[in-house]
Order: structure tokens, then sequence, then C-alpha cells
């Protein structure tokens, strides 16, 4: 054997490049409301009405549509985060936040809508950092301690009584050989 076992490293790559994307997903998805955030305007909106969309788990989502002024005109939009309840009553007042001359795609301003799901991915990505650094590590300290031996174990004198065929074991190469030795 060359190395660590060529499965388990396998896995531990794939494991380990879901975890980058997912934390790559998440670090994008913080960012883009720090960001959005930091140059956007805000005005307080009116919820003008509450819809429900489409079923998830046999459950209706609903959406808010929110009304509020830029520069004079009137400007409704409708909340990019569903819920499975309504979050906001009709008549509530929410703090919009808006690009400049792209007042249509406008969000309301949440906290948990904004950060809860890159956190969650943040996470789950970490896990799986952490699964594919155990696949990985774990082979290799078992190879390293391996080669370690051969190199600097102390060799012995021993006398060979019997060499058979055990059929129960099954080694790495695939042979069963079973070496019985006394030193």
């Amino acid at each position: 054997m060359a190395g660590p076992n060529r499965v388990l490293r396998f896995i531990g790559r794939a494991i380990g490049t879901v975890g980058i994307l997912l934390v790559s997903i998440s670090v994008w998805l913080l960012v883009e409301p720090w960001w959005f955030k930091a140059t956007a305007k805000r005005a307080e909106g009116v919820v003008t009405r509450i819809e429900s969309g489409e079923r998830h788990s046999n459950r209706p989502t609903y959406y808010a549509f929110v009304e509020f002024q830029d520069e004079g005109r009137v400007v409704e939009f409708r909340s990019l985060s569903d819920s499975f309840s309504p979050n906001y009553s009709v008549g509530g007042k929410v703090t919009v936040l808006y690009q400049p001359g792209r007042a249509e795609q406008a969000r309301i301003e949440n906290l948990f809508g904004q950060y809860f799901p890159p956190i969650c991915l943040g996470f789950m990505g970490a896990v799986f950092g952490l699964v594919s650094a155990l696949y990985l590590i774990i082979p290799a300290w078992e190879w390293r301690r391996r080669q370690l031996v051969l190199t600097t174990g102390t060799p012995v004198k021993a006398k060979v009584l019997e060499v058979r065929i055990d059929a129960s074991f099954r080694g790495n190469s695939g042979k069963p050989w079973v070496i019985v030795a006394e030193y």
C-alpha cells in the first residue's frame, strides 16, 4: 500500500469539496446583504396585503406585499422571503431597503431572514469540513505510523512455526496468509 486507503481519501475529498462549496455559498449569502445594506436607501413601508403562495409540505407559504414612497412615487413589492405563518400584519410598518434607481427590487429589513440561512449553510459546511478532515487525517496517521514502525522498528530473530491460509481474514492485498512465529 503506497499511502492511505484510496477510497477513504476519495470520500474525504468529496465531502471536503461539498463543505467548501457550502461555506463559500454561506460567505456570499452573508456578504451580499451587508453590501446591499451599506449602499441601500431606507424608507418606511406599510404592509398592504398578505397572500399565500405555493405549497410546501402541504402547508401554504405567505408573502407580504409592501408599499413605500421613493422620490414621490408609490412603489409596491413582494417580500423575498416566505414563511409558513404570516410574519407581518396588514397595515404594519416595516423598514424597507432598496438600491437607488431600483426601488422595485426592495427588501424588508429582517435580520432573521437575511442571516439565518447563511449561518446554517456555514455551520453545515464546517461540519462537512470536519468529517472530511477525519476521513483524510486518520488514514494518513495510520499509514504514517505503519511506515514509522517499518523504518525505525527493532528487528528480531524469530523461528517460523507455521504458515497457513486463514479464509476468515482479508487484508488490504486480499491475501489471507498468516505466519505464526516465535522469538
